[in-house]
């Protein structure tokens, strides 16, 4: 049966709501701690599709067991004159289980862009899963927000 991702959320500011993220500098993102630009970011998902190789059901993750198929990321921010939205796409550095967390949690660490832009910006997920039973591929995705600064 195929899984659709849940991004783990926080209060909502917007149509998006907020991703459950932590910042490079270890600070939960918030409007008061936004993610600065060119740094990486973890967000948290569930439902994000196969883990290889499969954790043991009710341990908690660790580093090692990664999603076995691509994830793709897209930013959605807003441009400096404060006028909606730019698109661009970033760096997936990791894609796997979330250690301490319990089994199926998936962490995902995205290299935000270097961009001139503040606020909060969207953020689009794509997973790629196998459908178990005729082995075809499809994508699914999930929506969420996080906070930025440059």
């Amino acid at each position: 049966m195929p899984s659709f991702p849940v991004a783990t959320t926080g209060t909502p500011v917007s149509d998006n709501p907020p991703v459950f993220a932590v910042n490079q500098d270890g600070t939960v993102n918030a409007s008061q701690n936004p993610a600065r630009l060119g740094t990486v970011v973890a967000l948290f998902v569930s439902s994000a599709g196969m883990l290889t190789p499969h954790p043991k059901d009710g341990q908690p993750g660790g580093f090692g067991p990664l999603l076995s198929m691509p994830v793709t990321a897209v930013l959605e921010y807003p441009f400096s004159d404060g006028t909606c939205c730019g698109r661009s796409p970033m760096q997936v550095r990791y894609a796997g289980s979330a250690p301490t967390l319990a089994a199926g949690m998936v962490q995902v660490n995205l290299l935000l862009p270097s961009l001139t832009s503040n606020g909060e910006a969207g953020i689009l997920l794509n997973f790629s899963q196998p459908d178990p039973a005729t082995g075809a591929v499809f994508s699914t995705s999930t929506t969420g927000a996080i906070w930025i600064s440059n």
